[in-house]
């Protein structure tokens, strides 16, 4: 999300000599870098499992509905639920697909997935072509916003949490330790770490 941007850039500006390095990669990826210490601290979005790695929550988030406004009734602000979704054509981010479905069902509803991709990007994008409804994290339509309208859905299940995570057993350089002090400072709602 971009409040990490903006974490970064604070850190960075009071300490004139680090330098970043970043890998870009989906969550999987990244969490094998971690675990095969190819990074030293990897910013990644549940659900995923790691029980080797120390987990750290930043930031949780809803699910939100995404779409061209003909798809909603109303504003486009108020949250929408599960079963004003149902019957509408769906755009997934694959690593969602079980839990929605899951969820749907337990409502008995059945979701009618028109289109399923392997990044939000991409579901966001198809929105704005009107295929449908995109299913993505809050801070994922933030870094784009356009003419969509974002509905929250309201949900327990359908959250998501952005979280450092790092090798337990391994050595984390100084600067990237008085990092991670400064990350947990600045998420407030960040519980220890778990897993």
């Amino acid at each position: 999300g971009s409040f990490l941007f903006q974490w970064m850039k604070e850190f960075c500006s009071s300490r004139p000599g680090v330098r970043l390095e970043l890998c870009e990669a989906d969550t999987y990826r990244l969490l094998e870098m971690a675990r095969n210490r190819q990074v030293e601290l990897a910013f990644v979005r549940t659900p995923f499992a790691a029980s080797e790695l120390n987990v750290v929550p930043l930031r949780r988030e809803p699910l939100c509905a995404v779409g061209l406004p003909g798809f909603f009734s109303g504003s486009g602000k108020e949250a929408v639920s599960l079963q004003e979704l149902a019957g509408r054509p769906l755009l997934l981010y694959r690593r969602w697909e079980q839990i929605l479905i899951s969820v749907f069902q337990k409502e008995g509803l059945v979701p009618e997935i028109f289109c399923m991709g392997d990044d939000s990007r991409t579901i966001l994008s198809l929105a704005g072509s009107g295929f449908g409804i995109g299913i993505v994290p809050l801070s994922i339509f933030g870094e784009t916003g356009g003419p969509l309208f974002c509905r929250p859905i309201l949900h327990p299940e359908l959250i998501s949490d952005i979280c450092a995570v790092y090798r337990k057993d391994t050595y984390m350089p100084r600067i990237t330790r008085l990092f991670l002090e400064d990350i947990r400072r600045r998420a407030p709602e960040c519980p220890r770490d778990t897993a």
